[in-house]
């Protein structure tokens, strides 16, 4: 009877292996749900982050559309706005608003230029006025040019002349130096003939001049600023 209680006591041991295992099975998925909950937050974090980054790049891209926009209009409002010397033609009034910009002790005044008459009638293309010792013609035909011609003898001395054609000059190319502007005179007066620039700050000026016999003075000269027309390169 003994060694048959042993044996029903062994049988009813308990397996301690069997009891604990539901137990971290269920431990096991507690651990994911908590695994999946933080990196559900930081995708979020993380999606929030790009959103708003988007949102800030969006924000910057619209003000630099505003500022550019708002450039655009302001220049165009100055363009409006620019002062009224010449009336008949857009293109010859904003010469002679920039002749004034670059030579503020020489303004032209409203009024001053009226249309040229001339072969029959006033052509309001071409503006004209007797300023500074020289009959000034301005005209816009296939391009922006000056005439000058002096009115009395001592206006046609070569420097005489080119003090008066460089206020012209400076007013068509604004950006332009002293010394390139020196430089194109120069060669004028060494070529003794018609000059004309391709290329660089003073591309599309032409000079037309007519001396005397001696090339010691300019009875009268052109001052032409060409169109410049460029092929797009594919």
């Amino acid at each position: 009877m003994r060694k048959m209680s042993c044996w029903i006591s062994k049988s009813h041991k308990f397996d301690n292996t069997k009891i604990r295992s539901p137990y971290i099975g269920l431990m096991y998925i507690g651990l994911c749900i908590c695994l999946l909950g933080v990196l559900s937050g930081c995708t979020s974090l993380q999606s929030k982050s790009n959103v708003e980054e988007q949102q800030h790049s969006l924000d910057i891209a619209g003000e630099e559309k505003t500022n550019i926009e708002d450039s655009a209009t302001s220049d165009e409002v100055s363009e409006e706005h620019l002062p009224i010397l010449y009336s008949y033609n857009e293109d010859i009034n904003k010469l002679m608003n920039s002749y004034n910009e670059v030579n503020p002790d020489n303004k032209i005044v409203e009024g001053e230029f009226s249309p040229y008459e001339h072969h029959g009638g006033a052509h309001e293309d071409q503006a004209i006025s007797y300023r500074n010792g020289y009959e000034t013609v301005v005209s816009d035909t296939a391009g922006l040019d000056v005439f000058l011609q002096p009115q009395d003898s001592s206006y046609y001395a070569l420097d005489a002349v080119k003090l008066e054609s460089c206020k012209w000059i400076r007013a068509m190319y604004p950006d332009a130096t002293n010394e390139d502007i020196d430089n194109i005179w120069q060669l004028m007066l060494d070529e003794g003939f018609n000059v004309y620039v391709g290329e660089g700050a003073l591309e599309g000026l032409e000079l037309q001049p007519y001396f005397d016999l001696d090339h010691k003075q300019i009875e009268y000269i052109k001052i032409y600023k060409h169109r410049i027309y460029r092929t797009l390169k594919k």
